[in-house]
């Protein structure tokens, strides 16, 4: 049942039994490797003792990735789980012992509810398939991991994927998709500079957003663990990101629980003597104190949020730190969830029965507070289409952006077609007087820079898919306030 608007759960007399997602097989999918190990369908309450949504708080390390290759979505979702209260939200209603769920996601530029039972695949030996948490009887990210692979159609298909689709399905965020520079690289392409990128990463980290990193392939196979402890074509989520004493760090974290960076600033390094491990671990932040303000009457703040990172040493969690130097030269992509629609926050109920306060929600999320405005260029006449024999026909599309003072702006744009099933397509956007070339994955695109004043066209490239073109959702939103922004769609023929 996937349905716009929330409904109330029926009395059952007997546990739920999801008649559109059954416990089979082509729930499963076509996973030929899953199906070798596959054992059955279990109901989670035959699995947990006391199973409860939520044990002691929400955390990004409640999140460790099971037999199913969806790095790309359990990272998303760790990166959102820095915010507990994206994850209340995302639970309309729960019948524990009954076993019924229902999931709100962002689907096709609104949100669904989707009815869920809690039957999942366990192997052979009778093992969790799925992603599970680090607290025994936590059931969150399993339901909303089971959630997906409904809306997706099984669990196969939601093995591969990219970070821009996993942050819009928690969040309704603005993706932005970079390809990370190499510092050896003679030409950034239109990119961002590496001084540009770090500044993105600290400035989106500090507003609130949520980031990920996707590392590069590996010869000898994805997810092959390297030398160096990264796993090749395997997602990463941004836990913190920090200027420590002229070097410049992140925290990520491997949706596997376990294997870590081994260089410079790992846990194990020689940077991260014990004074260093307490001032990077222990650090309070404003934003983990408003959290925790936000989120304190519930159980959705976890103890080890408390302003500080856990000061207890885990080894082997898969949270590392690594320096923005060695960063760029083992990860190739970046995504940015820019979380400028938070209304819907404080205005919707959750099944833990909070009510999130606007102003502290603004104050943590500090793009939602930023001018924005927003187009859709729709397929028309005055529109070109290039027809490539090799890549297929292309769309293209033009506009002029105008602004009064310079600005660091931000572009998001997004095929709005009914189709959203997670494959790749282009979605390019080019400025060639201000040296951009964005190009995007899926139905998304983004990027961001300092625009000086004047006025300065922009061209869009979009792919045929199925014999049709979309139209274009193009949404601008900057961070001077003095400045002023239109846009304009231009004639091409």
């Amino acid at each position: 049942m996937v349905q716009q608007k929330p409904v109330p759960l029926p009395q059952l007399k007997e546990p739920f039994t999801d008649p559109e997602f059954p416990p089979n097989e082509k729930s499963l999918g076509s996973s030929k490797k899953k199906k070798i190990n596959f054992g059955k369908f279990k109901r989670l309450s035959e699995i947990f003792a006391k199973p409860q949504l939520v044990v002691d708080g929400i955390d990004v390390s409640d999140i460790c990735q099971g037999s199913f290759g969806d790095c790309w979505l359990l990272s998303s979702l760790a990166t959102v789980a820095r915010f507990p209260h994206y994850i209340a939200h995302l639970f309309v209603n729960a019948n524990i012992p009954m076993g019924q769920y229902v999931v709100r996601l962002f689907w096709r530029n609104e949100w669904r509810c989707i009815v869920v039972d809690d039957y999942v695949p366990v192997d052979k030996n009778g093992k969790l398939m799925v992603v599970h948490s680090k607290n025994e009887n936590e059931l969150w990210p399993i339901i909303v991991e089971k959630a997906i692979a409904k809306l997706l159609g099984s669990y196969a298909n939601i093995e591969g994927g990219e970070g821009p689709l996993g942050m819009y399905l928690f969040t309704g965020c603005l993706p932005q998709y970079e390809h990370i520079v190499q510092p050896n690289s003679k030409s950034r392409n239109g990119g961002l500079s590496l001084p540009e990128t770090w500044q993105c990463i600290i400035k989106s980290f500090n507003d609130g957003n949520v980031i990920g990193f996707g590392s590069s392939h590996n010869e000898r196979g994805d997810e092959y663990i390297s030398i160096t402890g990264i796993v090749g074509s395997h997602y990463y989520a941004l836990v913190d990101a920090i200027e420590y004493k002229g070097n410049q760090l992140v925290r990520l974290r491997n949706p596997w629980g376990s294997t870590e960076w081994k260089g410079e600033w790992s846990d194990s390094s020689k940077q991260m003597t014990p004074q260093v491990k307490k001032d990077l671990n222990e650090r309070v932040t404003e934003m983990s104190c408003l959290v925790q303000q936000l989120c304190c009457h519930g159980q959705l703040f976890c103890r080890s949020q408390s302003g500080k990172m856990k000061s207890e040493e885990v080894k082997n969690d898969g949270m590392f730190w690594i320096s923005f130097q060695d960063l760029v030269l083992r990860f190739n992509t970046m995504t940015i969830g820019h979380l400028v629609n938070i209304d819907y926050l404080s205005n919707e109920s959750n099944v833990f029965g909070l009510q999130f306060n606007h102003e502290l929600l603004q104050r943590i999320h500090k793009s939602s507070t930023y001018p924005q405005i927003k187009q859709i260029f729709k397929y028309d006449a005055k529109d070109v289409v290039r027809d490539d024999k090799v890549s297929g026909k292309y769309l293209t599309q033009r506009f002029t952006l105008s602004i009064d003072r310079e600005s660091r702006v931000i572009f998001a744009l997004r095929m709005i077609h009914s189709d959203m099933v997670k494959y790749n397509t282009c979605l390019q956007l080019v400025c060639q007087s201000l040296n951009i070339v964005s190009t995007g994955l899926y139905v998304f695109n983004g990027t961001t820079r300092s625009i000086p004043p004047g006025k300065h066209p922009f061209t869009v490239h979009s792919e045929n898919r199925d014999g049709k073109f979309s139209d274009i959702e193009v949404v601008v939103f900057w961070e001077n306030r003095q400045a002023h922004i239109a846009i304009s769609e231009d004639q091409l023929r």
